[in-house]
């Protein structure tokens, strides 16, 4: 995360007023709510998701689910967002705290499995996903993490590669071992996990031989996710977080 290495920009968060005006320009289909900065510290996220459901797009919420709370699980639940995608970068408790600084394991942890509880209590259609930033500091453990997630009830389990952002480069946790990665390839095709368990887009991820992003190709997210800032301003894609562009 750039905010750690000092982001430029003026920071803030994106009022409903606001998001209402941006909302009229667009009517979007899909909404991801995320961006550099954790959505549940705004105080108007629950009235943003409740207007764009009732105005029929599909909502997601990326959260790292350090606050997480009962009452903010309470208040998600109610507002129902299709899918809430939970960022853990490990189930070892070491990696985890030195990758995402700042947060505690076990309380993710915590939330997480609270959340799923009470999601599955209360009927909730509301799908719950779990985000892995592969880097070299967890790579190892890919096999071990989809196991372990498997048994807290997840629907669906999804990766990426950590990039650089703004002033972090990411340059040594881009330094993943190559034989490495074939192993943890290899045991993908033999992992067993429940049936209703979707691991496709991570398994799809981890065995595409351009795992390592060419900076050649033509990029495609201005026209696939776009994203715009709390303060209005809109750039081709949440990687650009320093309005570059």
């Amino acid at each position: 995360c750039p905010l750690s290495k000092g982001l430029k920009r003026k920071q803030g968060v994106l009022k409903f007023d606001k998001f209402k005006k941006v909302y009229a320009e667009i009517n979007p289909t899909y909404l991801n709510l995320t961006g550099i900065g954790e959505p549940l510290l705004n105080p108007d996220l629950f009235k943003i998701i409740d207007y764009a459901q009732k105005k029929g797009a599909i909502v997601k919420l990326d959260t790292n689910a350090t606050l997480l709370d009962e009452k903010n699980i309470k208040k998600l639940l109610e507002v129902t967002p299709r899918i809430i995608s939970v960022s853990i970068d490990g189930t070892n408790k070491k990696i985890y705290e030195k990758i995402r600084k700042g947060a505690k394991f076990e309380i993710v942890v915590k939330n997480l499995k609270n959340l799923i509880k009470q999601r599955n209590e209360t009927g909730s259609k509301t799908k719950i996903h779990v985000n892995f930033v592969f880097q070299k500091a967890n790579i190892a453990e890919t096999v071990k993490f989809i196991k372990t997630v498997d048994s807290w009830g997840v629907d669906s389990i999804n990766g990426d590669i950590a990039l650089p952002l703004g002033a972090n480069k990411n340059l040594d946790s881009l330094k993943i071992d190559k034989k490495l990665l074939e192993k943890v390839r290899t045991e993908l095709e033999n992992i067993k996990t429940r049936a209703s368990l979707n691991i496709e887009h991570i398994m799809d991820f981890l065995k595409n031989k351009k795992f390592q992003r060419s900076r050649k190709k033509v990029c495609f997210y201005p026209w696939y996710y776009p994203s715009i800032t709390w303060d209005g301003n809109l750039v081709p894609c949440c990687y650009i977080c320093d309005n570059e562009i």
